[in-house]
């Protein structure tokens, strides 16, 4: 029922001396401007919104396509894709904390801690070959950081006991 919409066939002239008896009925004054300019005008507006309309569907629809587009290109550029870095083990002797890693693309030289009182420092010492990494432990909070190639840093938040 609610698109049962029934065309009715009315030329301009008689339309338009409807719309003047109207208003005369109803005690307005007259219409000034032609009703074939009203159509018109109606028409126009109509050409003007469906072609908005499309436009905007078109940008909605980019918007949606863009990140996949996007992403993939993205890694290629990166150069591949980064192995997985796990944490092995962590020991702590005196106030050193060995952490041991595993995976491929760790920037061992670049590994810093943060401390909760904003001290920032490099790793003590590290191996590459065998993925152990050490660090100064202060019993603080501590933020490390360790860079990796191609993919975010790998960061461990430690919290005394």
């Amino acid at each position: 029922m609610l698109f049962d919409r029934k065309r009715h066939q009315m030329d301009l002239k008689q339309a338009d001396a409807t719309l003047q008896n109207v208003f005369k009925a109803c005690h307005i004054p007259p219409n000034t401007v032609a009703f074939d300019r009203l159509a018109f005008r109606r028409k126009l507006n109509t050409r003007i919104y469906n072609r908005l309309l499309a436009i905007t569907a078109l940008l909605l629809l980019f918007t949606f396509v863009l990140p996949l587009v996007v992403s993939p290109a993205a890694s290629f550029l990166k150069g591949g894709e980064a192995s997985e870095v796990m944490l092995i083990s962590d020991t702590l002797s005196g106030d050193v904390l060995k952490l041991t890693l595993s995976g491929s693309g760790i920037c061992y030289s670049e590994a810093y801690q943060e401390t909760a009182s904003g001290i920032i420092e490099p790793a003590l010492s590290y191996n590459e070959r065998t993925g152990v990494i050490s660090f100064s432990y202060y019993g603080t909070e501590t933020n490390i950081y360790i860079p990796l190639e191609n993919a975010p840093d790998f960061h461990l938040w430690l919290s005394p006991r």
